[in-house]
């Protein structure tokens, strides 16, 4: 772990307050040797963490990016060496072409299906697009029937696979919003093998705070298709649960 400095973006693991973990922060203040001051980031709430327990956020992309955080270095290593007669490198060129992954566009991220949407009302539609967009004049809430499966919005994130570090999710606080989502799963699409992968490391807490909160997806997620899966409100029952928006990055 690099050296950290006040200024600095962090990603929170390992803590016992297991809500905070996963979100990222900007460091505030050293509060001694040993320990930091973190504003978890897109809110105001401010909390002290050992060192131990910051990660160095994700580095800066950049289109030249490929699949699997692979090296073009390596890879063109790796091919020269197994026959370097057929790997010249105009071959090598369109093999690198070929690995290259973008990261995601906002603009490109459609809301495809979901569970249910709760029913309309006056201010509110409920509708899964509501999801989209940014502040809160609209929202995504499912409707209060129980089903077979949590409830869940599928987004495409592009025409083909794209990588998504970060996701960043906005609620209603309380009192005001004890449906919005307290714990949420983030899954992803294998298009070869019909099948969604759901991991772990990408079970994350929202904090009952005003703000975009900002969650590290590490490693990151590399797919056409990601099902964010609300498993908590913030009375804790399954449903009705939604949010105001969300963003990936």
């Amino acid at each position: 772990m690099s050296s950290m400095n006040v200024g600095e973006r962090v990603v929170l693991r390992g803590l016992n307050a297991t809500a905070y973990n996963g979100h990222t922060g900007l460091i505030v203040r050293e509060n001694s040797a040993t320990r930091l001051g973190v504003q978890i980031f897109g809110t105001e709430k401010c909390i002290s963490v050992h060192k131990s327990n910051c990660a160095n956020v994700v580095p800066q992309r950049s289109p030249n990016d490929l699949i699997g955080e692979l090296k073009a270095s390596f890879v063109i290593f790796v091919l020269s060496r197994c026959n370097s007669k057929t790997f010249i490198p105009e071959v090598l060129e369109k093999v690198l072409a070929y690995l290259k992954i973008q990261n995601v566009n906002s603009h490109e991220v459609r809301a495809t299906s979901c569970t249910s949407e709760g029913e309309p009302a006056i201010r509110y539609s409920y509708k899964k697009e509501c999801s989209l967009e940014a502040g809160k004049s609209s929202c995504w809430i499912s409707r209060d029937e129980q089903g077979p499966e949590p409830e869940h919005i599928v987004y495409s994130i592009g025409p083909c696979a794209r990588r998504v570090d970060y996701v960043s999710l906005c609620i209603p606080i309380l009192p005001h919003g004890p449906l919005s989502v307290r714990k949420f799963q983030l899954e992803y699409f294998i298009e070869e093998d019909d099948l969604w992968i759901a991991k772990g490391e990408y079970v994350y807490f929202t904090l009952d705070q005003e703000g975009l909160q900002e969650f590290a997806v590490i490693p990151p997620i590399e797919s056409r298709f990601i099902r964010l899966i609300c498993l908590e409100n913030a009375h804790g029952d399954e449903r009705p649960i939604g949010f105001w928006y969300l963003n990936f990055a």
